[in-house]
């Protein structure tokens, strides 16, 4: 009898609301939203393909209703990125809603975990985190999650491998200053540059440059063609989901707001969290123990640079 609220009826909202409706994860699913003729007309279209998936009760909900009794709150309201931005151009915009957004579900806050969508991710996540005062493992945002799936593809793509062979982290900001861990990549469990060398693929800077370039630019290249991204986060957050309602327990580079990891503090970027039924359990030190210092020191830049952000616009 598991129960999700959505907040935010959108592209995003939505589509989420539809794969967890896909997947049966929760028995029972309130998408909340201040259009309530969208929220409405959404409801009422993923309702009419249930019966083939499972029993999955989907309605228009409220904070009042919904928000105490959830087991996952979702936040995804916000506007979307436009063609030519960076998901920093939203921060001032995005902030004042993810603030009204807070303030609703503190009246009504019962210890529900909470996943953050809504982007700039890291600045959200932080904004909320502060505005609930709550415990951190509770809290955090999909950050660096999408961008490692697409890393993953991009080097499937490159190696002509199942994506099942790719083992790969990205980190830092879920944006333009992320960080991809090349030092722990793997194929079939062999360091990348050792498999490449073994089975005579070019692998040198500036193909590794290419592809990180690709995946940071691979979201903006989405919406200069249809306006908006949706599907890929959408089946990321479902996994999420699933991961935390069946307590699968999985590594996953997720935003969080940092306690001096890696001399950061007052500031949420993503790094390789143990997920599971309690939330965001703990960090997983045998990854960060074992970056290199370039990777290090981007991280800490990264950081920097949002710490900058925050600084400049929440007080």
């Amino acid at each position: 009898m598991k129960k999700i609220s959505i907040i935010g009826a959108g592209a995003v909202g939505s589509n989420i609301a539809y794969s967890l409706v896909i997947k049966n994860l929760a028995k029972n699913i309130a998408l909340i939203d201040i259009n309530n003729k969208l929220v409405q007309a959404e409801v009422l279209d993923i309702k009419h393909g249930i019966s083939c998936f499972g029993d999955v009760n989907i309605k228009v909900g409220t904070y009042q209703d919904d928000i105490k009794d959830s087991d996952i709150i979702i936040v995804t309201a916000g506007r979307s990125r436009r063609p030519g931005e960076t998901r920093l151009d939203m921060i001032v915009e995005n902030l004042k809603i993810s603030k009204i957004i807070a303030e609703n579900i503190k009246k009504y806050y019962n210890n529900n975990k909470i996943i953050v969508v809504s982007n700039p991710v890291d600045i959200i996540t932080y904004q909320i985190s502060k505005i609930l005062d709550i415990n951190k493992n509770l809290i955090f945002g999909t950050g660096c999650s999408l961008d490692t799936s697409r890393f993953i593809f991009s080097i499937a793509d490159y190696i002509s491998c199942p994506i099942s062979d790719v083992s790969g982290l990205v980190i830092g900001e879920h944006g333009d200053s992320q960080v991809i861990v090349w030092s722990q990549t793997k194929i079939k469990n062999i360091l990348i540059d050792d498999y490449c060398k073994s089975n005579n693929i070019l692998f040198d800077q500036e193909i590794k440059s290419k592809i990180e370039n690709d995946v940071i630019k691979m979201g903006a290249n989405i919406i200069s063609g249809k306006n908006k991204t949706h599907f890929g986060i959408s089946t990321c957050v479902c996994h999420l989901v699933d991961i935390i309602l069946n307590n699968k327990k999985q590594i996953i580079s997720l935003s969080s707001c940092l306690d001096g990891e890696f001399g950061l503090c007052g500031v949420s970027l993503s790094l390789p969290f143990v997920l599971g039924q309690d939330g965001v359990e703990k960090l997983e030190e045998s990854i960060c123990k074992n970056l290199t210092l370039e990777e290090k020191s981007k991280l800490i830049k990264s950081g920097n640079n949002l710490k900058e952000f925050l600084d400049k616009y929440i007080i």
